[in-house]
């Protein structure tokens, strides 16, 4: 696994197939600017130390931690240097458990540093379909979202294109989520309003449902593109549990 610091003026996207631990503040995480990742909302993460540290490197076992539960998610490997000073002084005074964020798939932050995870669950895409198409996308903003939201119309349907999982921990009211694209396709009308969403803008969950409808003759869908991310940006309500 290849670890290195973020360079000046670089992209602020993060990938999983680009691990990397670089510094940085809790700040610069919470602000506008923080990473955006394709698939996962930011949910905490409990590091919990593998053994002793290590003079040069401390090796966590970290766990994902949400409404939906707990999951392991990876094994993190973090140069003693580039731990937040406050982190090394939790260590230092014997502390075994660690909290910080998973930013995305397989990239978490302790503390501000950014943390590769040596393993990695894989990105939930539960809904199969094409990610690249002719077919351009039709999309749908928050300010229209919410008021079809709102309005409760029975042939509107809004649908959450992450795991079950990630469904649990929150998503938009009044948001269907369904196992699997045949799941999906036996609860939805041809002639249904239909509006999916993920993450945020970068996500391939919602792009991959958007189209596997489109192939199968659905005609009125759209995506909205800003996503969880974005409903919850602007104070919108989240709900929680098992749809």
């Amino acid at each position: 696994m290849t670890i290195g610091a973020r360079s000046r003026g670089a992209s602020p996207v993060v990938c999983a197939s680009q691990p990397l631990v670089g510094k940085g503040g809790d700040s610069a995480v919470k602000s506008r600017q923080r990473p955006r990742h394709l698939a996962l909302p930011e949910h905490r993460v409990r590091f919990g130390l593998t053994a002793e540290p290590q003079p040069a490197v401390v090796v966590f076992d970290a766990t994902e931690v949400g409404f939906g539960g707990e999951r392991p998610i990876g094994r993190a490997r973090v140069p003693r240097r580039l731990l937040p000073r406050a982190r090394r002084q939790q260590l230092h005074h014997g502390e075994r458990v660690l909290r910080g964020r998973r930013l995305g798939a397989g990239v978490t932050s302790l503390g501000g540093a950014r943390t590769a995870l040596s393993s990695r669950s894989p990105m939930p895409l539960p809904i199969q379909g094409p990610i690249s198409s002719d077919v351009p996308v039709r999309t749908i903003e928050r300010d229209e979202l919410r008021r079809k939201v709102d309005a409760n119309d029975p042939r509107f349907k809004l649908v959450m294109a992450l795991g079950d999982w990630e469904f649990r921990t929150k998503h938009i009211p009044g948001s269907l989520h369904f196992k699997d694209a045949s799941d999906m396709l036996s609860a939805l009308r041809k002639d249904d309003e239909i509006v999916v969403y993920c993450t945020n803008p970068p996500c391939l969950a919602s792009v991959a449902a958007y189209h596997r409808l489109v192939q199968e003759g659905y005609t009125n869908v759209r995506r909205y593109a800003g996503g969880i991310e974005d409903w919850e940006s602007a104070g919108l309500p989240l709900g929680t549990g098992a749809a």
